[in-house]
């Protein structure tokens, strides 16, 4: 029995390490991955300072537990200690965008990447600087601009020519297409493929 135990302990020693280095390789758990290969992260309820602070407290009552005392940690020694885990954390953070181009917080519970956009969206942006346009040239040469005495299909063809146009000048500013913007100026960006293991 007790060869038994010695031996699953031992396993499980094995275990653990195997998963360790599974994390070092792949910068995260193997129990993240789910059978098609893909990486699960979630992101719900209370934010990672909570957590770190969730398990402080339970690492001070598990040293209560087995010393008998409290860990000795005085008020200056904790908030040292927890402005240092706050400043790993921007770290951890920073290098988070770094290597993923967005913010842990941006996640969801579903694994989804939310962009924030405040202030106009890009198309009212577009169309204020297109009526200014507008105004300059009626300005400097009398008219309005465009065709004047074309044919509608002139006028439609030369104004789908400089949609055309101002949808590449949005996509080469913007690094994304004006169609990717929804009716909320949310930007959704697909992303398709496996993670490499």
């Amino acid at each position: 029995d007790d060869a038994h135990d010695s031996q699953l302990q031992r396993y499980e020693k094995s275990l653990q390490e195997l998963k360790v280095l599974f994390v070092q390789k792949h910068g995260h758990d193997i129990d993240d991955v789910d059978e098609d290969g893909c990486v699960w992260i979630k992101t719900a309820g209370c934010s990672v300072m909570e957590k770190l602070e969730e398990k402080l407290a339970e690492v001070k009552c598990l040293y209560h537990e087995k010393f008998g005392a409290d860990a000795g940690l005085e008020d200056d020694a904790y908030d040292s200690q927890l402005q240092s885990y706050e400043k790993s954390l921007q770290e951890l953070k920073a290098l988070f965008v770094q290597k993923y181009g967005h913010d842990i917080d941006d996640v969801d519970e579903d694994g989804c990447v939310w962009i924030k956009t405040i202030g106009c969206s890009c198309m009212e942006t577009l169309k204020e600087t297109l009526a200014e346009v507008k105004c300059l040239y009626h300005d400097k040469f009398g008219a309005d601009a465009g065709p004047k005495n074309d044919t509608y299909d002139s006028e439609l063809q030369g104004c789908q020519d400089s949609l055309c146009k101002l949808e590449a000048l949005f996509a080469q500013k913007y690094g994304h297409g004006i169609n990717d913007v929804d009716e909320d100026d949310c930007m959704w960006t697909e992303t398709a493929g496996c993670i490499s293991m």
